[in-house]
C-alpha cells in the first residue's frame, strides 16, 4: 500500500474543493484573488506527480512483506517530509507564475486537520526520494494550466 501526502502537478483540476495548487494556480493566471481559509498556517506536504509516479515504481519491485503482518508494517508513504503553509504556498505560487494577486482571507474550515506531513523514511531506504523542488512543480503546472486553458 502506498499512502500519498498532498499530490501536485499538471492535469490537476483546478475546478471544485480539493486541489489548491490547481485552484491557487488558475486563480493567478486569471489575475483573480487567491482565497486562503483561516490563517493560512495550515500545512500541508505538496508531492509533485511525477515523484509519485518514480515511487509507485520503486514500490512495483519490492517484495511484500509476511502476510499477517499490521498494515503500517506494509505500507510506503509518499511525501517529501516538508510542510508548507498555506500561505507559503500562495507565495510560491506567484513567484512561480512570476505575477502577484491579492490574497484574501475567509472562515476557516470546520474540522480542517492542522499540519500535515508524511515520513518517508521506508520509500527511501528502498532507493526513492522526491525529485521535484516545489517551486518548479508549480511551474510545470502554472505551464499546463496555462496551455491547456483549463482555467477558464
Amino acid at each position: 500500500a502506498l499512502r500519498y501526502s498532498n499530490v501536485y502537478g499538471p492535469r490537476q483540476d483546478p475546478h471544485g474543493e480539493g486541489g489548491v495548487v490547481a485552484i491557487f494556480s488558475s486563480r493567478l493566471l486569471e489575475r483573480a484573488p487567491l482565497t486562503v481559509f483561516g490563517d493560512g498556517e495550515q500545512t500541508r506536504d505538496y508531492v509533485y506527480v511525477g515523484d509519485v509516479v518514480a515511487a509507485n515504481m520503486v514500490v512495483s519491485d519490492l517484495e511484500l512483506g509476511p502476510v499477517g503482518t499490521a498494515l503500517d508494517e506494509r505500507a510506503y508513504n509518499v511525501g517529501t517530509g516538508e510542510e508548507t503553509s498555506v500561505n507559503a504556498l500562495a507565495e510560491e505560487v506567484m513567484a512561480a507564475g512570476e505575477r502577484e494577486v491579492a490574497v484574501h482571507n475567509a472562515a476557516a474550515r470546520p474540522g480542517e486537520l492542522r499540519h500535515s506531513s508524511l515520513d518517508s523514511s521506508k520509500l527511501k531506504q528502498a532507493g526513492w526520494a522526491p525529485a521535484m523542488p516545489l517551486r518548479d512543480g508549480l511551474r510545470r503546472t502554472l505551464d499546463h494550466i496555462e496551455e491547456e486553458g483549463t482555467n477558464r
